[in-house]
C-alpha cells in the first residue's frame, strides 16, 4: 500500500484517507498518531470521548481513585497516628478530582491529534465495504473510504444474565465511577482485576465488600506472565493477595454463581449457589457487575468485510478473550487491535503493530487464538 503525504481535511463526505481508525482508546489514538506520523492521512472515528474506556472509565479513573484511597489505608493500618478513626474521604471530591484528570489526558490527546493533522469525527461507524465506512451521527451518515482500515472499538461493561444493570441499584463499571454516596454494603459479581480494584477501593472508603466470583480463585484469568515475573507460583501468589484482602475486610467468595437476584425495598436481594450445593441470600445496597467485559462489534458490520466473533459465551457475553478470529479477502487492508481484537493484551500495544503492518505486509491478517 502506497502512503500519500498528508493533506489538509475538510472532512465531507466522500473524503478519502489512507488510514482510517474505528476507535480511539489507546489501541486506536496510538495507531492514527503512529501513522500520522509516518505521513499518512489519518481519519479516527469515536462515538464516544477521546480516550476510549481505558481513559474515561477503566484504568485512569480506578487508578485516580486508588491514589486517593491509598494514603487513607496507610494511616489506618499504621500505629503510630492518633485520633485516625474520625477520619475519611470525600467522595465527591474523589469524582471531581477524577474527572479533572481524565478531561487534562483527553485534552491532551486532542492537542496531538491537532499538532499531527489527524481527522477525528465523531458518530458510530459501520462497514460498507473493505474500503468505506459510513459514519451516522444525528440521523444522518456520512461515508468516507480508507487504503486501510483498524478496527480500534475496545469493549463494554459485562452483564450476568441473573440481574439486570439499572444504574441505581445495580451498577456497571461505568456506573460506580459516579456513584453520589459512599454505599454501606456492596456485592462485587466478578473477581479480576476490575472486580478487586473496586473491592479495595470501597473498602477503604468504609463499605462492606464481598467479592463473589465462580472460579475456583480470584484473578483465575489474568497472565500467568505477570505471575512469572514475580518468580513464585501463580496459586502461591493469589492466595497471599487474597490473604491480605480478607485481612482488610474484604469477603471473597469463590466457587460461586449468582443464579438470581432482584431489588427489593431500597436493598438487593442476591442469590448464591455453591459448586458444592450450597445456596444463601444477602441484601445488600449496591451490587456491582465486574464481569468479562465484551467487545464492542455490535453494529461494526463484520459480516460485510468477512469478519466475524467466534467462540464460547461466559455470563451471556460473547467472549473477545482469545477466541476473535478474523476472516477476510488477501486484499483487503484490515487490521483489529486492543480489547476489539481478542486475548489480554495492551491496546496501545496492538495499535502500533497494527499500524506498523498495514503498509509493509499488507497480506499479513493478525488474530487471537
Amino acid at each position: 500500500m502506497t502512503i500519500s503525504p498528508p493533506k489538509t481535511s475538510t472532512g465531507s463526505t466522500g473524503s478519502s484517507y489512507d488510514i482510517a481508525v474505528i476507535g480511539a482508546g489507546p489501541g486506536g489514538y496510538v495507531a492514527a498518531i503512529r501513522a500520522a506520523q509516518m505521513g499518512a492521512r489519518v481519519l479516527v472515528i469515536e462515538k464516544d470521548e477521546l480516550g476510549g474506556t481505558c481513559l474515561n472509565w477503566g484504568c485512569i479513573p480506578t487508578k485516580a481513585f486508588l491514589s486517593d484511597v491509598k494514603p487513607l489505608r496507610r494511616i489506618k493500618i499504621s500505629s503510630v497516628y492518633e485520633g485516625k478513626e474520625g477520619l475519611s474521604l470525600n467522595l465527591k471530591k474523589m469524582v471531581n478530582r477524577k474527572n479533572e484528570v481524565v478531561s487534562t489526558m483527553v485534552d491532551g490527546i486532542a492537542i496531538l491529534f491537532k499538532s499531527n493533522h489527524i481527522h477525528r469525527v465523531r458518530g458510530v461507524a459501520s462497514f460498507l465495504d473493505s474500503k468505506t465506512i459510513g459514519v451516522a451521527q444525528d440521523g444522518k451518515q456520512e461515508t468516507y473510504t480508507a487504503k486501510g482500515i483498524i478496527i480500534a472499538t475496545g469493549s463494554t461493561a459485562g452483564t450476568i444474565p441473573a440481574l439486570n444493570i439499572d444504574g441505581r441499584k445495580v451498577l456497571s463499571t461505568n456506573d460506580i465511577l459516579t456513584i453520589p454516596k459512599i454505599p454501606r454494603d456492596l456485592v462485587i459479581i466478578g473477581g479480576g482485576a476490575i472486580g478487586i480494584q473496586f473491592a479495595t477501593i470501597f473498602n477503604a472508603l468504609g463499605t462492606e465488600v464481598t467479592v463473589v466470583e465462580m472460579l475456583p480463585k480470584i484473578l483465575a484469568t489474568e497472565d500467568d506472565e505477570v505471575i512469572r515475573r514475580l518468580q513464585r507460583e501463580d496459586d502461591e501468589v493469589i492466595r497471599r493477595l487474597q490473604r491480605v484482602l480478607e485481612g482488610d475486610g474484604i469477603t471473597i467468595l469463590t466457587d460461586v454463581e449468582v443464579p438470581g437476584g432482584r431489588p427489593k425495598g431500597n436493598k438487593v436481594e442476591i442469590e448464591f449457589q455453591e459448586k458444592s450445593g450450597g445456596k444463601s441470600q444477602l441484601r445488600v445496597e449496591k451490587v456491582l457487575i465486574a464481569t468479562a467485559r465484551t467487545p464492542c462489534t455490535e453494529g461494526l458490520g463484520l459480516e460485510t468485510i468477512g469478519c466475524r466473533m467466534e467462540g464460547k459465551r461466559q455470563n451471556g457475553n460473547q467472549c473477545g478473550w482469545g477466541v476473535c478470529r478474523w476472516r477476510r479477502n488477501r486484499e483487503d487492508d484490515v487490521r483489529p487491535c486492543g480489547l476489539g481484537r481478542g486475548g489480554y493484551c495492551c491496546g496501545e500495544h496492538h495499535g502500533k503493530i497494527a499500524r506498523n503492518r498495514l503498509p509493509q505486509n499488507p497480506d499479513l491478517c493478525l488474530h487471537a487464538s
